[in-house]
C-alpha cells in the first residue's frame, strides 16, 4: 500500500508538473501571438514606407530627366549659336587683320573733312 501511495503521490506531482508546463506554454503562446502582431504591424509599416520611397524615387527621376532634357536643349542651343556666330567672328577677325596703317590714315583723313 505504501508503494501504491507513493505511486499516486508521484502521479499527482507529475500532473501538477504537466499543469505548470501547460500554463507556461499558454503564457509563451500568448507572448508569441503578441510578437507576431507587432511583426505584422512593422511589416505593414515597412511596405508602406517602401511604396512611398518608390513614389518619391520616381518623382525625383522625373525631375532629373526633365533637367537633363533642359541641359541637353541648352547645349544644343549653344552649339547652334556657335555655328552661326563662328563664321561672323572669323570674318571680323580677318577684316581687322586686313586693316593696314594706310587704311587707318585714310579713315582719319575722312574725319577731318
Amino acid at each position: 500500500s505504501a508503494t501504491l501511495s507513493d505511486a499516486v503521490l508521484r502521479l499527482e506531482q507529475a500532473i501538477e508538473g504537466v499543469d505548470g508546463l501547460q500554463s507556461s506554454l499558454d503564457d509563451k503562446e500568448s507572448e508569441v501571438a503578441a510578437i507576431e502582431e507587432k511583426v505584422q504591424a512593422l511589416l505593414q509599416d515597412i511596405v508602406g514606407a517602401q511604396a512611398s520611397a518608390e513614389k518619391e524615387k520616381a518623382a525625383i527621376q522625373a525631375m532629373t530627366d526633365a533637367l537633363a532634357s533642359k541641359v541637353g536643349g541648352f547645349a544644343e542651343e549653344r552649339r547652334r549659336i556657335n555655328a552661326v556666330s563662328a563664321p561672323v567672328i572669323d570674318a571680323a577677325v580677318e577684316a581687322l587683320a586686313a586693316i593696314t596703317e594706310p587704311d587707318v590714315d585714310a579713315l582719319k583723313s575722312l574725319d577731318g573733312d
